[in-house]
């Protein structure tokens, strides 16, 4: 099985773990309000021991609520998982996080 392929068992596991990881992420943080989901799209390769996941949190913005984005996104990520080190129970790479608002 490979998370390269969005049809195995190991995909649907993982990206079904990770989703739940950081749908309950958002909705505790501060930002909660505005955040609607996040989806895992696909794993790679980032080297021997890691792999790089691509996700896509969405978030809304109205007027009653604290303006989302990009920087705000990032700051709610980091004060809930240690300055990005552990999101359940996966490590992190504290300098592999992007963000594109």
């Amino acid at each position: 099985a490979s998370l390269q392929s969005s049809s195995s068992a190991l995909f649907n596991s993982a990206s079904t773990i990770i989703a739940y990881q950081l749908n309950n992420l958002f909705r505790n943080s501060n930002i909660n309000r505005t955040f609607s989901g996040c989806k895992v799209l696909s794993f790679r390769s980032a080297n021997v021991d890691s792999t790089s996941v691509y996700s896509i949190c969405t978030f809304g913005n109205d007027s009653t609520a604290q303006e989302v984005n990009n920087v705000t996104v990032y700051h709610a990520f980091k004060d809930n998982t240690k300055d990005i080190s552990t999101l359940g129970a996966y490590s992190l790479d504290s300098n592999s996080l992007y963000v594109n608002g």
